[in-house]
């Protein structure tokens, strides 16, 4: 189509040397733009001393046939893109779903009411629950911390190695101004989108993001919120040394209905220290509160550490490790030394029964359009959702993040994992007292690494979800316990889960199918466009000259031109696309190399009187022969420009 504007540009009814008519017919040749870029370079440098301003007159075409090679080398880099080949798959489950137990909620939980079907229900729950959780925590370990990994097989599971998080490490405080130590720790999820970042594929229009929040900073719990060692204590005897310790008064976990509470948040004893499981190492616990339901409280936070925009989550720390240097950082201070023997000589340890770290969570869901506030967990209530305008799909895939996110808390993390998602374990000398030193600024790794081993955990439930593992766990078959979704949305979203796979191979089928079809019809128009445009008002009357020399410049009339040439000849269809010879299947062959060399046949002038006036009485003579002959009729105008010829020749003859 260039070729055929730009032809149509040079053509023109005055006469031109040779390097405009070369030009003109490789245009019209149809080589590609390499070809006809490398020839304009020959053409011109060959011209150069034969004509004006050679190269100056071909650069407008170079220049053209740059920008054409450009653009196929564009089109050809995306289109690579768009048929690219990649491991991306939809998982096509024979069951989809979590399993379910009515021994989840509390108050389901009544004494002498428990089914056998309902306690191997709570098994098979709890037993891959915690699977899941270990194998979470092991992925953050691999694909979180460790982004050299992400080559291994083992980070290439879900749509993306990991979810990425944005650090404060100077954020303010979560709590009341005072109660923090140091600057608190904040780490950002930002928005995770479903598609992009989970793997549910879906229209735009279809997805949500959702992000979490969490913030963290040291406290002096023993310092400013325990009491002294008290020679007995709440309900137990004379004798059994307590420390009390009081951030909010703690709920009756034998009292689920109406919520008692106890004159302190929790108590330890001497006996506590040294018998607890994993004693002589370290022990965590939290104590959590969630703003909107008390039943997964075990706690109510006094004003200190009170919010009603986030689930507050109090880690208590008790560390009875030696180390073999000192640690300055807050969580784990150390700085009271002695000397071991037999041992590696001089240690440390706390001087803290207990150390604190105070971490809030908050939780944000998108849509195309709004967002929610951040808010704790069970403060996304319907009113809030509402607020979004979701669609059914929309819907169905809230409903499915909400639960993901539940496992995805530091209650429930904690609760499976029972501390072993300490990074500080990793440096014990086995299972004697000793650690290598922490860094000064431990605690903010351990923070990155709850926040890390909860994202980890979301990216896996949604994948379990729709695959649930084919394990069959201790006590009772996984599958028996797994509750399919029952609305056809969330059937959908079984449906549209997409994982990496190495057994499969994917591509885009509207991409391949956009090139085939849309290289076709660019084929079609670069092929009927002149055709077209020759037949129309752009053909006729003044501009019929475009036409004509589009035409005459094709390769199959330049054939013709060289056959005349050779005395081949008559031809029909001179001014068609494809001449042919008028004599059915006339042979004939255009000469060799040697032909072209021969020097012209040398020219006789005979007196004008007598031989070009007998010249054209004779061209007259054989023109009409012809036309009798080949019992067809000659265009007028050709008939004309030969009657001209005629009379010009008589005039230079008479002269």
């Amino acid at each position: 189509m260039s070729a055929f504007g730009q032809t149509g540009i040079y053509s023109t009814t005055l006469d031109k040397d040779g390097l405009h008519h070369l030009r003109q017919i490789l245009l019209r040749s149809g080589l590609p733009s390499s070809a006809v870029f490398w020839h304009l370079i020959e053409m011109a440098w060959s011209w150069r001393r034969s004509t004006t301003n050679s190269m100056k007159r071909s650069l407008p075409v170079i220049v053209v046939a740059t920008l054409h090679m450009n653009l196929l080398f564009v089109a050809s880099i995306f289109s690579s893109r768009v048929a690219h080949v990649n491991e991306i798959v939809l998982i096509r489950p024979s069951l989809c779903g979590w399993i379910v137990s009515p021994l989840a909620s509390v108050s389901n939980r009544i004494p002498g009411q428990v089914t056998q079907e309902a306690l191997e229900s709570s098994n098979a729950l709890a037993v891959a629950t915690r699977w899941s959780y270990t194998q979470s925590l092991q992925y953050s370990r691999n694909c979180y911390q460790n982004t050299s990994a992400f080559t291994l097989d083992q980070c290439n599971k879900y749509i993306v190695p990991r979810l990425k998080s944005r650090v404060n490490r100077e954020a303010p405080c979560p709590f009341k101004e005072g109660v923090c130590t140091t600057a608190a720790f904040e780490i950002d999820s930002e928005l995770i989108d479903s598609h992009i970042h989970l793997g549910i594929n879906a229209y735009p229009g279809d997805r949500l993001q959702l992000r979490k929040v969490t913030s963290c900073a040291p406290f002096p719990l023993e310092e400013k919120y325990s009491s002294d060692w008290t020679n007995g204590s709440y309900g137990e005897p004379p004798g059994m040394f307590h420390r009390y310790y009081y951030i909010g008064p703690g709920f009756d976990q034998n009292d689920t209905i109406n919520f008692s509470t106890l004159p302190f948040t929790f108590q330890i004893t001497a006996y506590n220290i040294t018998t607890l499981p994993g004693s002589g190492v370290y022990n965590a616990f939290f104590f959590v509160f969630s703003p909107g339901n008390l039943t997964e409280s075990t706690f109510q936070p006094i004003e200190d550490f009170y919010r009603d925009d986030a689930d507050v989550n109090i880690l208590s720390l008790v560390n009875s490790v030696a180390y073999t240097g000192e640690v300055t950082d807050p969580l784990f201070k150390a700085w009271i030394s002695g000397e071991m023997v037999p041992g590696p000589g001089q240690y440390w340890i706390s001087n803290r029964t207990l150390s604190g770290l105070g971490c809030v969570e908050q939780y944000q869901f998108c849509s195309s359009k709004s967002c929610t506030n951040l808010v704790g967990y069970y403060q996304l209530n319907d009113s809030i959702i509402q607020s979004l305008n979701l669609n059914k799909r929309q819907s169905a895939t809230f409903k499915l993040l909400q639960q993901a996110l539940w496992a995805s808390r530091i209650r429930a993390m904690d609760t499976f994992l029972a501390g072993d998602w300490l990074l500080a374990k990793d440096k014990l000398y086995g299972n004697i007292l000793l650690s290598s030193p922490l860094e000064e600024n431990h605690w903010q790794m351990e923070v990155a690494n709850i926040h890390n081993v909860t994202l980890a955990l979301l990216q896996r439930r949604i994948v379990e979800h729709a695959l649930p593992p084919p394990q069959n766990w201790p006590l009772a078959g996984v599958n028996k316990y797994i509750s399919p979704p029952e609305l056809p949305d969330e059937k959908q979203l079984c449906k549209i889960q997409m994982i990496h796979s190495s057994n499969y191979k994917s591509f885009s089928a509207f991409g391949v199918a956009f090139i085939i079809f849309g290289g076709l019809f660019l084929i079609g128009l670069n092929y009927s466009l002149p055709l077209i445009l020759n037949r129309s008002w752009l053909g006729m009357g003044e501009n019929r000259y475009r036409r004509d020399h589009w035409i005459i410049d094709s390769m199959f009339q330049v054939h013709r031109l060289a056959a005349e040439g050779r005395g081949v000849e008559p031809w029909n269809g001179k001014y068609d696309d494809v001449p042919v010879t008028r004599e059915y299947a006339k042979k004939y062959h255009l000469g060799n190399r040697k032909d072209c060399e021969l020097p012209p046949n040398p020219v006789t002038l005979a007196p004008a009187s007598s031989s070009i006036h007998g010249a054209l009485e004779i061209s007259s003579q054989n023109s009409e022969q012809i036309i009798e002959e080949g019992g067809q009729e000659m265009d007028e105008e050709v008939i004309s420009a030969r009657n001209s010829n005629q009379h010009r020749a008589t005039d230079i003859a008479d002269k």
